[in-house]
């Protein structure tokens, strides 16, 4: 079965091969599946670094989007456990589905295989434009390197 997110581009020059509007975001369940474990990290190398801590980090990623996402439809949405839990860890659930999603668009939009948190680069890469940094930056064959921002909604 495959899945699909609504995606919307906005503020991307004219000039740019990202067309601004709304877009379909079609996947498979091993593309999510992929996407919750490997956001984040640099390489399959760090995502194995601890063979017994990995695979319970890569367990824990993929129960968060068995739990949290409800995946009997064509559309993904919260799944109904979701809707019951606390305030506080709603938060924490989307900021970490957030990154997930993140990470299919990057991929699927910008040819972005690696998503990497900007905090593994401790200092090595500074931003000029704004006092503001981004949560992942990402390497792509098309665009060179991009910074991302995930949001948590």
């Amino acid at each position: 079965m495959r899945f699909k997110i609504l995606c919307n581009y906005s503020k991307f020059p004219v000039s740019s091969t990202i067309k601004n509007g709304d877009e379909q975001l079609e996947f498979s369940m091993n593309q999510l599946i992929h996407a919750s474990y490997t956001v984040g990290k640099q390489n399959f190398e760090e995502v194995h670094a601890h063979p017994y801590y990995s695979e319970r980090e890569k367990d824990f990623r993929i129960n968060m989007v068995q739990a949290f996402l409800d995946l009997e439809n064509e559309y993904v949405k919260r799944s109904p456990i979701f809707k019951k839990i606390d305030p506080s860890e709603k938060g924490a659930i989307n900021y970490f589905l957030g990154m997930v999603f993140t990470k299919m668009i990057a991929q699927h939009k910008f040819r972005v295989k690696w998503l990497v948190h900007l905090d593994l680069f401790d200092g090595r890469i500074e931003f000029s434009s704004t006092n503001k940094k981004p949560d992942f930056i990402g390497y792509s064959d098309l665009y060179s390197w991009i910074a991302f921002e995930a949001k948590s909604r």
